[in-house]
C-alpha cells in the first residue's frame, strides 16, 4: 500500500554549535606518478614522520611512509586547535611557512599537506577551488565532507559543520547532506561554502541519499518510508512500502526508483517523479542490495548466494550463483560490482560471471565519478581504492580520517 504525505518547508539558516575547536587533518603526499599499471611496482624512497603540530598541538608519530605504485597520499593525523589564522606548522621539530595562511573558524575541518618532491619538503593548506572534478564523501566522526580530486585520486581538502553529515548527493551544482538533528544542508560544490539549511521533520537523515534531476530520495532502511524531497520548492512528501527497506537504487536512465524490501522480500519500482509504484517483484532469500539499468534489475541474496536478474520486457528472473554471500550491488556501465566479505567481484552484466577479482575487504560505499570513467571504493577499514572502469584497474587509493558514510 502506497501512501502519500505532503508538507511545503523553507530554507532557513543553520543553528550554530556550541562547540569552539577547529579541526586540523594532516596528510603526506608523494608528487609524482601515480600509476604505470603494466610496469613493476617499485617504492620510492621514504620519509620519516617524527612530529608534526600546529599552533601549540603537536602529534609524535615515529613512523616511515614510502610511496607505492598506487598509493602517494598518507593520512598522518588530526588534532583540535581554536579558529584563527595559522601562518605555519612544525614538522619534525622544524618550521614550514603556510602560505596562504591557514584560515580557520568555530568548527571548520581544513586539510594541510606535506608535499614531497625530490628530497624536498613543502607544505600547503588545502584549496578545493583549484580542483575541477570532484567525489564527495561524508564523515559523521569527523562532523564533515571530505573532497577527492576525481583525476589525481588525492584528498584535497575537508568542509566542516556543526554536526555529523551522514547521507549526501549532489544535484545541480549543490551538495545536500543530512545532519542526525534534521536539518539538510545546502554547499556550494565550487568552493565548499554553505548558508542555510531545510528541516525535515519525521525523517531519519542518517540514511543513504539518491537523486535525480530535480529530487532528492531518502530511503530509511529498516523501515517502510521513502521521503521525496525537492530542494528547488521545498516540498516534499513520502511514499510508505508493506516490507522494510534494506537498500535502494536510481535508474537515471529510466527516472524509475529500486527499493529493495524484507517481509516480504521484494523490489519496487517507482516512478521518480510521482512516486507511483510500477510494478512490485517477489524474489526469494534475502535481498540485502538492488541495482539496475534500461533491460534489468539485479538483487543480492545473502542468504542464498545468488544474484537474480529481472528482465524488464520478458518479466522473468535468473538466478545466477555467487560463491561468497553478497552484501553490496551496483551497476556501473557495462559491470555489476559485487562486495562481499573477503573481496570486490566485477561480473559481466550480459553474463553475470565473473570478470575481475579485486582483494579488496569491507566495502562499505561504492560512488560512480562525474565523468562516468571510475569508481570509487570506500571501505570500513577507512581506506579507499579509484578503480579505471576501461582498463579495470586499481589507479589510485588511500586513506580517510574516518569511517565512510556515503559518496557521490
Amino acid at each position: 500500500m502506497i501512501r502519500f504525505h505532503v508538507l511545503v518547508l523553507f530554507f532557513s539558516f543553520f543553528y550554530v554549535s556550541q562547540s569552539f575547536a577547529a579541526k586540523v587533518v594532516f596528510y603526506l603526499n608523494f608528487e609524482g606518478e601515480t600509476h604505470h599499471h603494466h610496469e613493476h611496482s617499485h617504492k620510492g624512497s621514504g620519509f620519516k614522520v617524527e612530529t608534526v603540530g600546529i599552533g601549540n598541538k603537536t602529534i609524535s608519530l615515529k613512523r616511515s611512509f614510502a610511496p607505492e605504485e598506487t598509493k602517494k597520499q598518507f593520512f598522518i593525523g588530526i588534532v583540535d586547535v581554536p579558529a584563527g589564522a595559522y601562518g605555519s606548522i612544525s614538522l619534525n621539530g622544524k618550521s614550514y611557512t603556510l602560505s596562504p595562511s591557514l584560515s580557520l573558524k568555530d568548527n571548520s575541518v581544513k586539510a594541510v599537506f606535506i608535499k614531497m618532491k625530490d628530497e624536498n619538503v613543502q607544505v600547503f593548506p588545502q584549496n578545493i577551488l583549484s580542483v575541477s572534478k570532484k567525489q564527495f564523501f561524508s564523515i559523521p566522526s569527523l562532523d564533515a565532507l571530505g573532497v577527492i580530486d576525481e583525476d589525481s585520486g588525492f584528498i584535497v581538502g575537508f568542509i566542516g559543520f556543526p554536526h555529523s553529515p551522514y547521507g549526501l548527493t549532489v544535484l545541480d551544482g549543490k551538495i545536500y547532506t543530512g545532519f542526525e538533528n534534521g536539518q539538510i544542508a545546502e554547499v556550494n560544490t565550487e568552493n565548499g561554502f554553505w548558508s542555510g539549511a531545510v528541516s525535515i521533520a519525521d525523517v531519519s537523515l542518517e540514511n543513504r541519499f539518491l537523486s535525480s534531476d530535480r529530487k532528492i530520495y531518502i530511503p530509511e532502511k529498516g523501515q517502510n518510508t521513502i521521503c521525496y524531497f525537492c530542494p528547488e520548492t521545498g516540498a516534499r512528501f513520502v511514499v510508505s512500502t508493506d516490507g522494510r527497506i534494506k537498500d535502494a537504487f536510481y535508474i537515471k536512465k529510466t527516472g524509475y526508483l529500486l527499493v529493495a524490501t524484507e517481509n516480504p522480500s521484494s523490489v519496487y519500482l517507482l516512478s521518480g517523479g510521482s512516486g507511483k509504484i510500477i510494478s512490485t517483484v517477489s524474489f526469494p532469500g534475502d535481498i540485502v542490495s538492488v541495482t539496475g539499468d534500461d533491460r534489468f534489475v539485479y538483487a543480492a541474496d545473502k542468504e542464498g548466494k545468488a544474484i537474480y536478474r529481472y528482465s524488464f520486457n520478458q518479466k522473468s528472473i535468473e538466478s545466477f550463483p555467487v560463491f561468497e554471500s553478497p552484501l553490496i550491488v551496483r551497476s556501473f556501465e557495462d559491470f555489476l560490482f559485487l562486495a562481499s566479505k573477503s573481496n570486490l567481484v566485477v561480473l559481466n552484466k550480459a553474463t553475470v560471471s565473473p570478470y575481475v577479482v579485486f582483494n579488496i575487504r569491507d566495502v562499505k560505499e561504492m560512488s560512480l565519478s562525474s565523468d562516468g570513467r571510475k569508481v570509487f571504493v570506500f571501505t570500513g577499514k577507512n581506506t579507499y581504492y579509484v578503480i579505471n572502469l576501461d582498463s579495470l584497474y586499481v589507479e589510485a587509493s588511500g586513506d580517510t580520517p574516518g569511517l565512510v558514510f556515503q559518496a557521490d
